[in-house]
């Protein structure tokens, strides 16, 4: 079965379980649906007491990556019971968090990177945003507009942070790292390497992002004087 917005072929449909007398397709999909946003809102609270812009805005990104996120946990999950117009709206909550992610992300680095060239980068990073708003409103939360923005988005960040790295910056390294994790996650998606039948190429993409937001969540936090996670043992830092 196709989707009637992304063109594309839903998650293995015959992989359903019932939860209360309600079908739950695709379950391990919707499910690291789930685990992502919590992953995603779990970095966020630790970096809530950010006071650098960089930090705050790497804060913003996780919380609408957790937003987009956990929208797809009803699109793959329960398609087969949502009507046209609640399943655009989920559709349309994924397409902007994704989107106001980059934003985020693209803001961030250019934030601890920059340095004079800042103003204008910011505006082009606007323009991005507004350009792909502008996308979504005239043919839909289609999912290639979707990757198309984080590719062109997200390569900049990639570029800007590794340079960092070489220059004796380990956190530029690290979130380097994450999103050209990010990129091989898209590659997955779209020519659909799965692992069987339970494991799709949604959930081996869901997966390695899982990875992707350890290494880009261990760099954010990298500069500041508290750590992402802490166990009775001590702090950890990621």
């Amino acid at each position: 079965m196709r989707s009637p917005v992304s063109g594309r072929h839903d998650p293995v449909d015959a992989a359903w379980v019932d939860v209360l007398g309600v079908r739950i397709q695709a379950p391990v999909t919707a499910g690291t649906n789930v685990a992502l946003a919590l992953q995603c809102a779990y970095f966020r609270w630790r970096l809530r007491r950010g006071v650098e812009p960089a930090i705050r805005l790497w804060a913003l990104f996780f919380l609408a990556m957790a937003v987009a996120t956990l929208a797809g946990a009803p699109k793959h999950a329960l398609r087969h019971v949502l009507s046209p117009i609640e399943l655009t709206s989920v559709l349309w909550i994924s397409s902007l968090g994704s989107g106001l992610a980059v934003w985020a992300a693209q803001r961030a680095t250019i934030a601890s990177r920059a340095g004079l060239r800042r103003v204008g980068l910011e505006r082009a990073s606007s323009l991005q945003l507004v350009a792909y708003l502008m996308a979504n409103a005239a043919w839909g939360p289609h999912m290639s507009v979707l990757i198309a923005n984080t590719v062109v988005g997200l390569l900049p960040v990639i570029h800007a942070e590794a340079g960092a790295a070489r220059g004796g910056e380990p956190s530029g390294g690290w979130i380097a790292a994450g999103f050209g994790l990010s990129m091989i996650t898209g590659l997955v998606y779209v020519a659909e390497l799965s692992l069987g039948h339970w494991l799709n190429h949604i959930d081996v993409a869901h997966l390695l992002m899982a990875l992707s937001y350890y290494l880009i969540a261990r760099g954010a936090a990298a500069p500041t004087s508290f750590p992402v996670l802490a166990t009775r043992h001590g702090d950890v830092y990621l």
